[in-house]
């Protein structure tokens, strides 16, 4: 029988990216290179973290939409300007600037990647490395944006900084919403679990998302509360999906998946969990689904009507 364990937490996964789990790991070592050559970042949004996610330095140059749509829709910050001003980056603006390239004499990124935490621990990105003598027409490319008449002074990024914001944020959005606070009527697939207690190892398995876990669930609202399982293997279920799981002989509410990660050969759920105004008996599953045996591990239930059946029985309709 595979392993599971279930914990709670707030928790959520690292996104999978190219290179793999993300590109910042490897773009970010890079950029903190000691005997790296001057950089030229082009890349289109900034976020309020990006000195932390794109550490530039003195005489490295920034070029971003730092236009004032731009800034009132919370696509770049002036928080993040100031902070790379003050470390002597220079920094341009060019409106309706999309390109993600980070360049160098010796290497460049081209890629999918803004400078953002949200890029950075939310998002599905890929770039492409590209390395010494074939990284300098980027390099170059990166060179001619930075043009006298895009360049941004500190005043000229502090009158910006003075723009009121829109109250909610425009920007790209998270590969995964808030979850919902109700199981939704029309909901056609249920993915059934066994599980049992967590292991040691199982447990050092979930941690290694701890700290990426705290940021996505701020950036995306979670409640405080998140459970987790890990599945020793491949796993049916998807983020968007909703779980129920069998522990010990109990059934536990509905689940909302917020995020499946994977951690060597396994894969770690992290959902939320729905109110619900019963708490079935196991008994009353398997009456509804004989195939949830003492001997099942995963089940995907699929249909709309098979699926409504079982969520009566915790009180969903």
């Amino acid at each position: 029988m595979k392993s599971f364990s279930l914990m709670s937490d707030l928790n959520c996964m690292r996104s999978l990216g190219y290179p793999s789990p993300n590109p910042w790991d490897k773009i970010r070592a890079d950029l903190v290179s000691g005997r790296r050559s001057p950089v030229i970042a082009v890349v289109g949004y900034i976020g309020v973290d990006a000195p932390t996610v794109m550490p530039l330095r003195a005489g490295d140059s920034l070029v971003c939409d730092a236009s004032p749509s731009a800034i009132k829709s919370r696509l770049t910050s002036t928080k993040a300007l100031l902070d790379y001003d003050r470390k002597g980056v220079a920094i341009y603006s060019l409106e309706d600037l999309h390109a993600k390239v980070i360049a160098s004499r010796n290497f460049a990124w081209v890629g999918s990647t803004n400078a953002s935490v949200n890029s950075r621990d939310n998002l599905i990105e890929a770039s492409v490395r590209i390395a010494k003598a074939d990284a300098i027409p980027i390099f170059t490319w990166a060179e001619k944006q930075t043009v006298e008449d895009r360049a941004l002074s500190t005043d000229d990024i502090r009158d910006l900084a003075k723009i009121p914001l829109d109250p909610t944020q425009r920007g790209p959005k998270t590969v995964q919403s808030k979850p919902p606070h109700k199981v939704p009527a029309d909901l056609s697939r249920l993915v059934f679990y066994s599980v049992g207690p967590a292991s040691t190892k199982e447990e050092r398995i979930a941690e290694k998302s701890r700290t990426a876990a705290k940021k996505t669930a701020k950036a995306v609202g979670l409640p405080s509360s998140l459970g987790y399982l890990v599945w020793d293997g491949p796993t049916r279920a998807r983020a968007g999906d909703w779980i129920i799981q069998v522990s010990r002989g109990h059934v536990l509410r509905p689940a909302y998946v917020v995020r499946v990660a994977r951690e060597g050969t396994s894969r770690v759920l992290w959902f939320s969990y729905v109110k619900s105004r019963k708490k079935p008996r196991i008994a009353e599953i398997r009456m509804a689904r004989p195939e949830l045996d003492d001997e099942f591990e995963e089940f995907v239930l699929s249909g709309r009507k098979s699926v409504g059946n079982v969520l009566r029985l915790f009180g969903i309709s």
